[in-house]
């Protein structure tokens, strides 16, 4: 019965938010696909609800429809929203199981991280240094084409120390940090709702 709830709460709250952010109707006539519904049906897991429901008011996960061959880049977008642990356990709820994410650890070499929050965020130093930076560093942008919040990060070209990475990211008025064991260190910007990308992206720092 506690399934049976979870999964009507979560078909009543994604029919109501899918239309709601979208401003437009589900295809086939206003009717959801009985795939989107086989979807929903699955989703039995409270927690899932909860966070899959987060992820379609904030567009990540809504109408996302992969095709075979070509890249998608709205799984990519559900999966980083969703977090790779919780990927595992939903993607049922939005018939996204058959994707294989570029950032799932678990399809390639995983390298454990460790990250946290920073105390000395300063949002408007960090994007003054992502326009024009002289740092040995390389930024990645990511989020909605046209949206003027999308996520930013920071990969420092070469191998740091775990302690290093928190001072650097703290002195770039970064909001995070993920720091690899290979060395790696990440400085995540304030516009990110995550902790940043799960694969040690330095251009120096191999993964030896």
């Amino acid at each position: 019965m506690k399934d049976l709830v979870s999964a009507l709460i979560l078909l009543f709250t994604l029919m109501s938010l899918i239309t709601f952010t979208s401003g437009t109707q589900p295809q086939n006539g206003g009717q959801f696909t009985q795939r989107e519904i086989d979807a929903y049906k699955r989703c039995k897991s409270t927690t899932c609800v909860a966070r899959v429901s987060l992820c379609i008011i904030n567009k990540d996960c809504a109408n996302c429809r992969p095709i075979a061959g070509k890249n998608c880049t709205c799984c990519e977008d559900c999966f980083r929203c969703l977090g790779q642990k919780l990927w595992k356990k939903c993607c049922d709820c939005v018939g996204l199981c058959t994707h294989t994410p570029r950032n799932d650890t678990n399809s390639t070499q995983q390298i454990s991280s460790s990250y946290g929050d920073l105390s000395r965020s300063i949002p408007t130093m960090f994007d003054i240094i992502s326009q024009g930076s002289h740092f040995p560093i390389a930024f990645m942008t990511r989020g909605k084409k046209g949206s003027s919040n999308h996520c930013k990060v920071a990969f420092f070209h070469r191998c740091v120390a775990k302690e290093d990475c928190i001072v650097s990211c703290g002195d770039m008025g970064s909001h995070r940090y993920r720091w690899f064991r290979n060395g790696c260190c990440q400085c995540v910007g304030h516009r990110c709702r995550d902790y940043g990308e799960l694969q040690p992206l330095c251009q120096m720092c191999g993964i030896n």
